[in-house]
């Protein structure tokens, strides 16, 4: 009750100053020093009140909006200074009277006012973007069941991708959760049972282009409730994976059949869809021959082991725009099928499932090779290229895969895919990725022990991995996106090589002898001139696997390469170095070149001079070091050269990434 009776005495004071100050302003222009400080005091507090965006105070009880830094000192001083000169003094004597404090023709005194703390308060954290939707998820999912009609059919699936398109992975998951997935796929059942293929696959009628647009529609919604979490997506493809993944092999067919009539109408589709290897790149041994093509060693892939988030270099997509081979929604409907099948693909547990699913890799492999590259999307192509790659780390698809009929074909036909010189950035891009892609794919292969000779003796996928292992050059020097694909190639092509190198006697043999060591060769250049650390690990790595007794004297013979050796045994080993680093993988090779190598051999100066750098010891008597020769001849024809396969291959091996 005082409290209401202070406020309202407060108000009618601070009013009745107001008033009376502007009553003194008009009326008494020259007065006495006091009154004129009191009243232009006062018409500053009044213009104060109205400036401020109609701030008033209630006193100490009321809700106000604080005013600016700069009129908050202005008011205190203005204020203090109405204390001060006793204006108050009659209506603080009033309160103190209602309140008890004495009687009315006692003293008066007057009240300061303490005013709020002058502190800024800070801006509250900034939330969480919001999606703007006009729908529920659980809205979208009951029109989607609900309608039938075409008109109908429509509306709800172009509301489901403008709700679904988003990247907001928790808001993916409750979408999986309330059923979208289940929805969607019902939905693309629905219209796969109603479309009837055209006898006459030049030309579409209306009704077939509007199937194709709602279907392209139905797909990209899928792809978007698919950027959830992997345990979700995994949840989804227990729960729609086979019958989806049978709507979306017949989709891909189909296309791949429209587009090969479309691009060579008189060709069979078993033909056309044959990987394209240009015949002039073939030598007699079924081998590439060397290219001295500029444009094709301008062009290198890149950087770490691959992740679903790696896809963020991959230029941004052209909109509204068409392959001309078909339009606009079947070029969409083709990526969104290949990112869905993407989706499924980095998740662990459905990768054999997905691979042994009938027909599935053949239609991927056809849409990979359709020529020429321009007929399908290439995020389409690049997205089939991550399922392939994908599904090949798991160890029980390795062996399907390689028997797969024109999968390694058609891998080597996409490494050796020139790049033109004033290839636009997209294209460059493109070219770039699908090397990265591609040669990630066969490092994952080669893991295996059974594909290791079959993919050694594969002497086109063999030339490609050693020209990619070097190529350090490529176009947009100053991207570093691109310099980071460049680099990934490199270290996958290095480690593929270190994978085919931990193989049997016979296929180290072969790696060695290839093309007159160009094998051997471009290990020197990497471990030499390479300034990447992975990639001179891996380096040292595949050098000790080709290290035995049947290869020693052709890699002693290469003085770069006993340099090379001789640098990284020279260099100081840091701290905390693992045990297989390449001082370590070096140091193992030279224990075999020391133990097979033996003073009649042509190769010894070069390996006494590397043995002589790392280990100088005291000069020997003649007799002494024909002992210590003989001994190592007698080494070498022992188990040192000898060592068997299978510990080699315990020794070097490393699980593909």
């Amino acid at each position: 009750m005082a409290e209401a009776m202070l406020e309202d005495e407060y108000k009618t004071s601070h009013q009745n100053l107001k008033e009376w100050g502007e009553r003194e302003q008009a009326t008494e222009s020259s007065s006495s020093s006091s009154a004129s400080t009191t009243a232009m005091t006062a018409t500053a507090t009044s213009k104060l009140e109205s400036s401020d965006s109609g701030t008033t105070l209630f006193g100490a009880f009321a809700r106000h909006r604080r005013p600016s830094s700069l009129l908050r000192d202005k008011y205190h001083s203005s204020t203090s200074l109405l204390i001060k000169s006793g204006i108050l003094s009659s209506s603080t004597a009033n309160m103190s009277g209602c309140m008890g404090g004495g009687s009315g023709g006692g003293p008066k005194k007057s009240v300061a006012i303490r005013l709020p703390p002058s502190t800024d308060i800070p801006n509250p954290p900034p939330k969480r973007a919001r999606i703007h939707s006009s729908c529920s998820t659980q809205e979208v999912i009951q029109a989607i069941h609900t309608s039938f009609t075409e008109e109908d059919r429509l509306t709800a699936i172009q509301r489901a991708t403008q709700t679904f398109d988003h990247n907001i992975q928790n808001l993916h998951d409750g979408e999986i959760d309330a059923g979208a997935d289940v929805a969607l796929t019902k939905h693309l059942i629905f219209l796969s049972i109603h479309h009837h293929p055209s006898s006459n696959r030049s030309s579409l009628s209306a009704q077939q282009q509007q199937h194709h647009h709602e279907t392209c529609l139905t797909c990209e919604a899928l792809e978007c409730i698919l950027r959830a979490s992997a345990n979700q997506v995994s949840n989804a493809y227990q729960h729609v994976g086979p019958s989806l993944l049978k709507v979306l092999v017949a989709l891909i067919e189909e296309e791949v059949d429209l587009r090969i009539q479309a691009v060579t109408p008189d060709a069979s589709p078993a033909a056309a869809g044959e990987p394209i290897i240009d015949p002039l790149l073939l030598d007699a041994d079924g081998g590439f021959d060397d290219i001295d093509n500029a444009d094709t060693q301008q062009n290198d892939t890149s950087k770490t082991s691959p992740s679903d988030s790696s896809r963020s270099v991959t230029p941004p997509p052209e909109r509204k725009k068409s392959t001309g081979i078909a339009t606009y929604d079947r070029d969409q409907m083709l990526e969104k099928i290949a990112k869905i099948l993407g989706h499924f693909a980095r998740v662990g547990a459905a990768t054999r499932s997905l691979a042994h699913f009938p027909g599935l890799l053949g239609s991927v492999l056809n849409l990979i090779n359709i020529r020429p590259f321009e007929a399908i999307p290439w995020q389409a192509r690049l997205s089939c290229l991550w399922v392939v790659a994908n599904l090949a780390c798991n160890t029980e698809n390795m062996q399907m895969m390689m028997c797969t009929p024109t999968l390694i074909n058609s891998l080597v036909s996409l490494l050796a895919r020139p790049l033109d010189a004033g290839a636009s950035l997209q294209s460059t891009m493109e070219v770039l990725r699908s090397r990265s892609i591609t040669t990630r794919a066969i490092l994952n292969l080669s893991w295996l022990p059974e594909n290791k000779t079959p993919l050694a003796t594969n002497f086109a996928l063999l030339q490609q991995l050693v020209t990619f292992a070097i190529q350090r050059d490529h176009p947009f020097r100053k991207s570093k996106t691109i310099q980071d694909i460049v680099l990934q190639t490199r270290r996958h092509s290095i480690g593929a090589v270190r994978n085919l190198a931990a193989a049997s006697r016979k296929t180290k043999i072969l790696l060695c002898e290839y093309d007159k060591g160009k094998v051997l060769e471009i290990l020197t250049d990497a471990a030499l001139n390479d300034d990447d650390a992975n990639v001179r690990d891996l380096t040292f790595a595949a050098i000790h696997n080709l290290a035995i007794q049947d290869t020693a004297e052709m890699m002693v013979k290469r003085p770069s390469l006993v340099m090379a050796l001789k640098n990284q045994l020279l260099t100081e080993e840091e701290a905390g170095a693992p045990p297989n680093d390449p001082k370590s993988h070096a140091s193992s090779t030279l224990l075999v070149l020391e133990r097979s190598i033996t003073p009649d051999m042509d190769a010894y100066e070069n390996l006494r001079m590397l043995l002589d750098a790392v280990n100088p010891t005291p000069t020997m008597p003649d007799q002494s070091v024909q002992n210590v020769s003989a001994d190592r001849s007698s080494n070498a024809n022992g188990s040192v050269g000898n060592s068997s396969d299978d510990d080699s291959l315990q020794r070097t091996e490393a699980v593909a990434v």
